[in-house]
């Protein structure tokens, strides 16, 4: 899971670096706001390992369905945190939108709960139910990425943004990959020598 978020930033990195040398900006960007562009790239990497691990997890609609659970999750931390006022049509479209992922969910436990009973795939239905909330902790910490952003001074370029928050990123996952890396070669010394 962390190799894909490797491969990630990596491709994404080398897309805005090309981009940045084709616009003629500026490959340092110093700005007011840079250690919230730097929050926002450490936050990612860990948003995506839950997300892509839901994946390994749970089955791909399931994941899906459940990160969505991020503008419910974005509206009520912008209202406690930022004091937004949510009218009555916003939180009903949330809850209808909410609603939505739950009749997801429970079509799907209801069709494969026979699959995810503990006889016959060895994986009690409360540990699916309990993956469930890798996706949904991924969307909590995207919500709170995305809240981020309200505290960036006005007029810094998207793509300064960016650009430091990939950076960071990529800094972030870089030494994770290596120390996952060398603590599974490890793992296998340690089984040969068994």
């Amino acid at each position: 899971v962390i190799e894909m978020q490797l491969i990630r930033n990596v491709s994404a990195m080398v897309f805005l670096v090309s981009l940045m040398l084709l616009r003629r900006e500026r490959f340092v960007p110093w700005f007011g706001g840079a250690s919230i562009a730097v929050f926002r790239g450490i936050t990612i990497v860990p948003i995506g390992f839950l997300f892509f691990s839901s994946f390994k997890l749970l089955d791909q609609g399931s994941a899906t369905a459940l990160i969505f659970t991020y503008p419910l999750m974005l509206t009520v931390l912008a209202t406690v945190f930022l004091g937004e006022r949510a009218g009555v049509w916003r939180w009903g479209a949330l809850l209808i939108g909410f609603a939505g992922v739950v009749a997801v969910q429970v079509a799907l436990w209801l069709a494969k709960g026979g699959e995810w009973a503990l006889e016959d795939s060895g994986r009690p239905l409360w540990l699916t139910a309990t993956y469930a909330l890798l996706p949904v902790a991924a969307a909590v910490m995207f919500s709170v990425n995305m809240i981020s952003l309200r505290f960036m001074p006005k007029g810094v370029p998207a793509i300064s943004i960016t650009y430091v928050g990939g950076i960071a990123s990529l800094l972030t996952t870089l030494p994770v990959c290596c120390f996952l890396h060398l603590l599974v070669q490890y793992f296998l010394q340690f089984l040969q020598l068994s």
